[in-house]
């Protein structure tokens, strides 16, 4: 009987450990800039281009 539980326990653990982590989702080169000049001191006006510019390269899902 303790053999069967100590079995389930490490089947249980090691099924819980290998699910299918959500797919990451890619930076593009644009959102890359956007994040880097994030805290850059820039108008505001470029941030949001910068901005508008990484949400326009996303692909749509």
């Amino acid at each position: 009987m303790k053999l069967w539980i100590t079995a389930t326990v490490i089947a249980l653990s090691l099924a819980s450990c290998s699910h299918r982590h959500p797919r990451e989702r890619q930076e593009t080169p644009a959102c890359v800039n956007y994040h880097a000049m994030m805290t850059a001191p820039m108008p505001p006006d470029a941030i949001r281009k910068l901005q508008e510019q990484c949400e326009k390269s996303q692909p749509h899902s």
